[in-house]
């Protein structure tokens, strides 16, 4: 067994460096260290293994010289090796590894065993062996399948779980005794196969993108992490899952119907959730029917959601012990011994009226019980204390859910579904209502039912409770010969004055072409509301108002404005983007908010010119009076109203987004520049605690957390403080404005070099580099590669304009409506793009920031303008200056028109653009393949774009401390002793309650014994409405090391680690120059301190050196490195790690 070290495609040869070697004596392996080469079985193994596989090794006598067989092994999630290929003949993987049982070791994946005989072709027989005529192939797992092939035919084996595809390409048989009665000793038989096994993936991580064939298995993999969603196929899973990660666990399909989960053991639960902030939706939920188990348990949790699950057959349909704050909605619960049990009363059962709450199928039953009647639906609203003729909701709660809290459902749902029956019983109900009827075609066989004569081609659809005439819109299915076929029709209800209903069809699918069937029979799911636009909530924060718009429809919303009356008196509108249907957003008005004391009577009102038809146009508007001193509490939304509830976003600041140039120009062996590696860049690869202890109601909320920290090299006492960049805006709230985008596209010379090379060294020191996956390409491939990926993310109200600059610059394309454009054709003509010419910087920026002379006019809460400059900034002719470049980019922001820069290739000159990005609404990002930059663009496109938060300033009042030194902002040069400045915030995705690069740190210098300090912070939003925080904090004293939380400490070990890479480039550099022995400028006296960084624009390669004094600093650190990455639990820490390993042994 072995290591794959090289193919040669050339001379038929795969190269094998072997650990161990099998004899053929006895079950032991012998450890080995050798190289062994032979000629691969098949043209298969040669394409279809790769450097760096690990394989199981055959040949007959001495290893190697002829490969009989190769079989790749891989490792499971159990770390166990199974065999999921093999090349040649598969008989010696169970031979020669000295099977015990006749089983394969290592195993075939799935633990099959594939045996096989060949039939000898009596006419083509030489010595002792011949050809073979067919082969018999045997699959055994839990049943046996067997087929005979033909040379070079081939079988597919679909089991439930395991795909197997063999094809067999010829073979030898013993000639005796079928084709000789005279025994022959010579050489054994041969066959060539090749044979691939994969896993029929069912269950699916999105984040990782990895399959499991079981939800466990998904759940348990160490690559899934808390924030991850799991999506599960349609069929029934054997299972009694624990749920022990904060994940979101739904069915694909969102259809309970087509999604089992059935307990595999009915003693324990089928769901058991351990952990707070775990969301499962979609499925059906049974079998957990002994004493005491449940479907669902949550157990000792928080913040969970169960919704749009059918849980029945279990002992308790839901338990929920210990358990607070969780929403269960939407659910039909039946036929469990006991449907629910909850033993605190702090959860909700229902989300806020009229969505409802969930089906009992006792209800009925329980309530003739309490009251001594039947139910009834004739009152609605949120009280249920309006008369009417009912609106699905029973008039009284839910109230038989058992344990000591006395839970209640506040709107148990009527049924299940609307049928036809509740159709044709109450017409006036669902006259003019949209709905969709899944049943089956009648054509003219109506049983009798008066049709409404509309027209003469009138038909008719039945469900299991009635049958109704449909007209509008031709079945195109044909009479007699369909009748019985399942359809769907979707359409109004009409009724006629003589009330009979009938349903006015726009839509008629039979079932096998439906691509996105939901179960018609779950939750009201017939009636199609369509759009409906509502004001849920008023506040303000300083002189801004806010407001929270949702669409309550089931049917997406257009673009619309929202009106802003003050007093009675007209003030402002606001553009708010298009929603998706149960979609809800915060938007705010520019207008500046003067009150009148002691307040204003405030009316928000949705789609106030009418632009938006909508199933309710009584419900827009929503009036609130603003009290001056204003309430403290921000969107006043609480989780009765609001039960969809999505993770909060946080904020990261402007300035690199990465350190990609960093780790590539060292994967490559080129000595970085100080720049490569950023302190805001770096945080901004990893998740903080931000340390917020109440959440957060404004659009920005600091928060702070205190350390004490030793250095760890000369174990002097550091006083840290870092400042939680956080938001009450929910993720699912945010969207960005439309966009006027101008990109800029180098294609100067230097872009047509590969961007794992330096151009400055094509004339004299050019340096090979490591093999990567776009080796190939050139910095203008992956450029336009980039275009195109992010062309995708641009909307048909979005305008896009492309400037093309080298030594000028050219409209390639006209700034317009992205609507207006033919986007293939554009993707093509980016794709042709080469590159020539020189660098001239300003001429790119000049002609873009001339194209939005004609935009700036525009209405400034509806369009969002940003410039992205995709180069790899290293001017060399026109204004290369820093004041130009600056000048144009600081201009341009003046006018809110901002810039992001993406840099591309190795050489991508960092010094230029980390300063320029300092600007307001400026960022930069650095780009070392296509797949990378589609990757980035699917992750975060929607914030790149959109800065939310500048001029963001924090004032230290504090006698006994002061600022040292700001790690987190690209402004840190900017702080003094009081204050710390970051001129941008964008906003950031969370994670299991941490946000990426959250977090901003300082250091801080103790001048005297006084621990209080007072913070000033003030900002100003998008809108250039201003916004503060004061906090007043004690520093403690405490033993150290000693740490409010994981995220201060993370920031402070990442913030020692890129102040020692940055010393070390720093000297290392200066060495070379000055032609000195390095002499580190960290020390045991100083221990590690931030360097002082001189820079200028253009870079060539300086190879990859370390020095001793830093090699053996190296090593130090990466102990106090991984003691660190271990006490934080956070594991992705591991790839500085490798760094910081790598260099220390680098020769």
């Amino acid at each position: 067994m072995g290591t794959v070290i090289s193919k040669d495609m050339e001379n038929n040869m795969i190269t094998i460096q072997a650990d161990s070697i099998y004899n053929g004596i006895g079950p032991g392996w012998s450890p080995c260290n050798c190289t062994l080469e032979g000629v691969p079985p098949n043209e298969n193994a040669l394409n279809g293994l790769n450097v760096g596989d690990y394989v199981e090794a055959h040949s007959l006598g001495t290893p190697g010289g002829k490969w009989i067989t190769l079989a790749r092994i891989i490792s499971s999630a159990e770390n166990f090796k199974v065999i999921t290929d093999i090349y040649g003949d598969p008989a010696s993987t169970w031979f020669c590894s000295y099977p015990e049982g006749g089983k394969h070791y290592p195993p075939l994946l799935g633990d099959y065993m594939l045996t096989y005989v060949n039939t000898p072709n009596c006419s083509r027989c030489y010595g002792c062996n011949c050809e073979a005529e067919y082969t018999t192939v045997n699959i055994t797992n839990d049943g046996d399948v067997s087929t005979s092939l033909y040379p070079n035919q081939s079988y597919v084996h679909q089991g439930e779980t395991y795909h197997i595809d063999i094809t067999f390409h010829s073979g030898e048989a013993p000639a005796n005794p079928e084709c000789t009665a005279e025994f022959c000793c010579g050489p054994q038989p041969i066959s060539d196969f090749t044979i691939h096994m994969t896993v029929i993936a069912k269950v699916h991580n999105l984040n990782t993108g990895e399959d499991f064939v079981t939800i466990q298995a998904a759940i348990d993999d160490p690559e899934t992490l808390s924030g991850h969603a799991i999506n599960v196929d349609p069929g029934t899973y054997l299972a009694n899952i624990i749920v022990n990660k904060s994940l979101t666990i739904n069915s694909t399909s969102g259809n309970p119907a087509d999604t089992v989960v059935l307990a595999s053991n009915p003693d324990a639960d089928v769901f058991c959730v351990t952990v707070d902030s775990v969301n499962i939706s979609g499925f059906t939920v049974q079998g957990a029917d002994e004493l005491l188990s449940a479907g669902i348990h949550l157990n000792s949790t928080n913040n969970c959601i169960i919704s749009n699950t059918n849980v029945s057959n279990n002992f308790y349909g839901f338990l929920l012990q210990n358990s607070s704050n969780n929403s269960i909605y939407h659910n039909e619960i039946a036929n469990n011994s006991n449907p629910a049990y909850d033993d605190t009363g702090t959860n909700a059962w229902n989300c806020s009226y009229p969505s409802g709450g969930n089906y009992w199928g006792d209800y009925t039953e329980e309530y003739k019980t309490e009251y001594d009647g039947d139910p009834e639906d004739k009152s609605c609203g949120a009280n249920q204390d309006q008369v009417c003729d009912g609106d699905g909701i029973w008039d009284k709660p839910y109230k038989w859910i058992s344990g000591d809290g006395n839970a209640t459902d506040k709107y148990p749902l009527e049924s299940r579904y609307c049928s036809i029956s509740d159709i044709d019983n109450d017409p006036e109900f669902y006259e003019g209502q949209k709905v969709l009827i899944d049943g089956e075609y009648m054509g003219w066989n109506c049983s009798g039912v008066s049709g409404p004569g509309i027209t003469r081609s009138d038909w008719c659809v039945r469900d299991g409770t009635g049958i109704i005439y449909v007209t509008g819109k031709s079945s195109g299915l044909d009479y007699p010969d369909d009748v019985g076929e399942r359809v769907f029709v979707t359409g109004f209800v009409r009724v006629t004055e003589s009330e009979i209903a009938y349903i006015e069809a726009t839509n008629v699918e039979r079932y096998n072409s439906v691509s996105n069937y939901h179960d018609t029979k779950s939750f009201r799911s017939c009636v199609i509301s369509d759009q409906d636009l509502a004001i849920m909530d008023i506040w303000r924060a300083g002189s801004t108002i806010y407001y929270k718009v949702k669409n309550q429809g089931t049917a997406n919303v257009g673009s619309s404005y929202t009106s802003l009356t003050v007093e009675g008196v007209f003030k402002a509108s606001d553009y708010v983007a298009s929603l998706e249907q149960g979609a809800e957003r915060i938007e705010s008005f520019t207008y500046n908010w003067t009150y009148t004391p002691p307040g204003d009577n405030i009316t928000i009102c949705a789609d106030y010119q009418n632009t938006v038809t909508e199933f309710n146009e009584t419900n827009n508007c929503r009036s609130k009076t603003l009290l001056y001193p204003p309430p403290t509490s921000g969107a006043g939304v609480t989780r009765e109203e609001v039960c969809h509830i999505s993770e909060q976003i946080g904020f990261s600041t402007g300035g690199a987004k990465d350190v990609n140039n960093f780790r590539e120009n060292i994967g490559n062996d080129y000595l970085p520049l100080p720049t490569d590696i950023t302190y805001e860049g770096l945080f901004y690869d990893y998740y903080f605690d931000t340390g917020e202890k109440a959440e957060c109601q404004e659009l920005f909320c600091p928060s702070y957390s205190y350390a004490l920290s030793k250095d760890p090299v000369s174990e002097v006492l550091g006083y840290y403080l870092s400042v939680g960049l956080n938001s009450g805006i929910n993720e699912s709230d945010f969207q960005r404005k439309k966009l006027n985008l101008v990109l800029i596209l180098d294609i100067s010379g230097s872009m047509g070099s590969s961007f794992d090379e330096y151009y400055y060294d094509r004339f004299g020191n050019r340096v090979d580099v490591n093999e990567t996956e776009d080796a190939e390409k050139s910095k203008i491939e992956i450029a336009a590669e980039a275009i195109v990926a992010l062309l995708d993310h641009l909307e048909d109200d979005d305008r896009f304009g492309l400037v093309l600059f080298n030594t000028g610059a050219e409209l390639a394309e006209p700034v317009s409506l992205v609507g207006d454009k033919d986007m293939p054709k554009l993707k093509g003509d980016v794709l042709e793009i080469s590159a020539t010419g020189g660098t001239q910087l300003s001429a790119g920026m000049q002609m873009a920031t001339e194209l939005y002379d004609e935009f700036l006019e525009l209405n400034q809460s509806e369009y969002e303008n940003r410039i992205i400059f995709l180069t790899d900034a290293m001017p060399n002719l026109g204004q290369t200056s820093e004041s130009s470049l600056l000048g144009m980019t600081e201009t341009n922001a003046n006018k809110k028109v901002y810039t992001t820069f993406i840099g591309i290739g190795v050489d991508f000159n960092t010094e230029l653009v980390e300063y320029i990005t300092k600007i307001r609404g400026a960022n930069y990002y650095s780009v070392h393949s296509a797949k990378q930059f589609k990757e980035r663009m699917d992750d975060e496109f929607e914030y790149m774009v959109t800065p939310l938060v500048f001029d963001l300033q924090l004032n230290l009042d504090a006698v006994g401390y002061e600022i040292e030194k700001v790690y987190g902002s690209p402004e840190a040069d900017e702080a003094t002793g009081e204050i710390m400045k970051v001129k941008t915030l964008f906003p950031s995705k969370k994670e299991g309650g941490e946000t990426r690069g959250g977090l901003v740190l300082l250091k801080l210098r103790k001048i005297s014994p006084e621990t209080s300090l007072k913070l000033n912070v003030s900002y100003e939003d998008r809108n250039g409405v201003s916004g503060s925080d004061v906090a007043t904090i004690v520093l403690e004293e405490k033993e150290p090391d000693f740490f409010d939380n994981s995220g201060i400490r993370k920031g402070i070990l990442l913030s020692r680690y890129a102040d020692l890479i940055k010393n070390w480039i720093h000297d290392e550099r200066a060495s070379i120059e000055r032609n000195e022995t390095v002499k580190p400028a960290v020390n045991v006296v100083e221990g590690i301190l931030p360097p002082v960084e001189l820079g200028r624009w253009e870079r060539q390669s300086i190879p990859l050196r370390v020095s001793e004094p830093y090699k053996a600093l190296f090593s130090a650190f990466s102990s106090y490195f991984e003691a660190e990455m271990n006490a934080i639990g956070d594991d992705t820490l591991g790839q500085e790690l490798d760094i910081l390993d790598m260099l220390s042994g680098y020769e």
